[in-house]
């Protein structure tokens, strides 16, 4: 077997990253089958991550996958189908470790947005959840985990079922556990962990098992009750927790009111707004231009949380030093260079701000997602698993681009459809009383 060159926390990083392979992905559902099709791509990039001999070398040879992953899509009845949820544990018995790899929002998952990233309006009892603790989390939150703790393989079999079979079989008495995800898995990761910490029986009757949770770009799961439990069952050793974050990351900065409120201001040293123009912020000029409510009003309103409760277990939580992506912002900008040429009279003076945001939304997305590998010194791993993705991308599957989704979302603006060097020769085309 070979040593693996990463460190325990890197190869969980690898590990959740490597399970999100369907997201951005629309399979074919034509008689029925889009659901079977993208469980059998998921399995295929699994297998050919755990025997590319690069990636190996960096997390070592001996991995056996115990569970999974398997994909969990809440409509099987569309012409398209795409992952909602995707979860899978590994062990390595010279780590003495198992994985379990949570996965993150889908750009694709309508059911993701709506269900278990937005859906922080009403909260859950933890001990409801649970059987013990205190504090509550979101809705959101309850419904994932609800998913991923009923989500069964091809023989019907839970995780924790499988979990504490498999360690039956193979005689394993004493192993470590990490659970880790990022963004919306993120908030499920440490919850899912939690949830195992309290309920030994269901996975672990031998009671030598540790557990650690490794949540990446997370957003707040509960309440401050909550955060402070999840604190107390840390400094007791029940469970170890790292949870990283790019500070440039507006997901982790969801939903913490305090936390909230610095939205709409955490580019400004880089997307200036319009000097001597009203409005003077660049997040609030989406609603010059009738698209957007900024972040923090967004949480209070359409939400409809009266008064914030939410707060981030702050214990083991850090935070990594972020740097402004300027290649995504220069695409973009250049792609918007002569926006106003193509809108109506009436708007043609809102173009700065049109711009603005989308390079706001634009930037938010690289920052949640292609930042995170340098950032976590998985730049090796993450280059393999792109050429692994890339090798497999399934023909009767539709990609979608992260950036251009998200700005799509929250800009309302179709990137795809702007040609900036068209714009560009168009403008200089166009006699002088039109520009």
């Amino acid at each position: 077997m070979s040593t693996p060159t990463y460190s325990a926390t890197q190869l969980v990083y690898c590990f959740t990253f490597s399970v999100n392979s369907a997201a951005g992905l629309a399979f074919d559902n034509t008689g029925g089958t889009g659901l079977a099709t993208m469980q059998a791509y998921v399995n295929t990039v699994a297998t050919q991550v755990l025997s590319d001999t690069l990636i190996q070398g960096l997390i070592g040879n001996d991995w056996t996958p115990v569970w999974g992953p398997v994909v969990y899509c809440a409509d099987t009845s569309g012409p398209t189908v795409h992952a909602d949820n995707t979860m899978g544990c590994y062990y390595s018995p010279s780590n003495g470790l198992f994985v379990i790899a949570v996965a993150g929002t889908n750009p694709n998952s309508l059911f993701d947005w709506l269900d278990e990233d937005f859906e922080v309006g009403s909260l859950v009892s933890w001990a409801s959840i649970s059987g013990s603790g205190s504090g509550n989390v979101s809705k959101a939150t309850a419904s994932g985990l609800h998913i991923l703790l009923n989500l069964a393989d091809k023989n019907g079999s839970t995780l924790l079922a499988a979990l504490s079979a498999y360690c039956g079989q193979q005689n394993i008495n004493t192993a470590q556990v990490a659970v880790g995800g990022h963004s919306l898995a993120g908030a499920l990761s440490p919850c899912l962990a939690l949830y195992m910490h309290s309920n030994p029986q269901a996975w672990n009757p031998s009671g030598q098992f540790t557990i650690g949770a490794y949540p990446s770009a997370g957003p707040t799961p509960g309440d401050n009750v909550f955060a402070a439990y999840y604190a107390s069952v840390i400094s007791q050793g029940g469970i170890k927790y790292s949870s990283l974050y790019n500070s440039l990351d507006v997901v982790p900065l969801a939903w913490a009111e305090d936390d909230l409120e610095t939205i709409p201001t955490i580019y400004d040293a880089n997307i200036v707004p319009p000097e001597g123009s009203n409005p003077t912020d660049v997040f609030m000029s989406v609603i010059a231009c009738g698209l957007q409510l900024n972040a923090a009003q967004a949480a209070k309103g359409w939400f409809h949380i009266p008064k914030n409760p939410y707060t981030q277990v702050s214990l083991g939580r850090s935070a990594m030093t972020g740097t402004f992506n300027t290649t995504v912002d220069s695409g973009v900008t250049s792609q918007l260079q002569h926006v106003d040429f193509v809108l109506p009279g009436t708007l043609k003076a809102y173009a700065p701000y049109l711009t603005g945001v989308v390079r706001f939304a634009a930037q938010a997305i690289a920052q949640h997602t292609v930042a995170y590998p340098p950032l976590l010194d998985i730049v090796a791993f993450n280059a393999e698993y792109q050429l692994i993705l890339k090798k497999n991308a399934p023909s009767s599957a539709v990609k979608t681009d992260p950036v251009r989704a998200a700005v799509k979302k929250l800009a309302k603006v179709d990137l795809s459809n702007l040609d900036g060097e068209a714009l560009a020769k168009a403008a200089a085309a166009a006699p002088a009383s039109t520009q």
